[in-house]
């Protein structure tokens, strides 16, 4: 168990560091809850500490989760295009390059066919919505 390794080695894999956990409730209901667990004064003994997380910190971290995801998205050396239905919200600078633009805002906002040839393109639409 992640006690027994840090009781052996020293390794903190749990033990001092926070995670999001998730609690269920008497009537079944999920509760979304950090943990933080701490070694006690005697040797052997541990404190788990639970608390509840309010929404502002769940969309924080969410938030910051997304960003770190779009950092890591922009710095992949392939094309990465996200979209909202047909229309592209956002690129990586690998898609800039593939495709031979010279700034995002020219993608952003355009139907995702810009980037299609002809017959494609014309596909393109009936294609995706059979999978919608």
């Amino acid at each position: 168990s992640f006690v027994d390794r840090f009781e052996r080695t020293g390794e903190r894999r749990i033990i001092g560091k926070p995670r999001v956990v998730t609690g269920k409730r008497k009537d079944g209901s999920s509760v979304s809850l950090t943990l933080s667990v701490s070694p006690c004064a005697a040797p052997g003994e541990y404190i788990g500490i639970l608390y509840r997380r309010t929404e502002a910190e769940a969309r924080a971290k969410a938030e910051t989760e997304l960003r770190d995801v779009s950092t890591a998205l922009e710095t992949l050396a392939e094309p990465v295009i996200m979209m909202r239905g047909h229309t592209i919200t956002s690129v990586n600078h690998a898609t800039l390059e593939t495709f031979g633009y010279e700034s995002k805002s020219e993608l952003e906002g355009q139907g995702v066919t810009v980037l299609m040839q002809t017959p494609e393109a014309s596909k393109h639409s009936s294609f995706v919505d059979r999978f919608e």
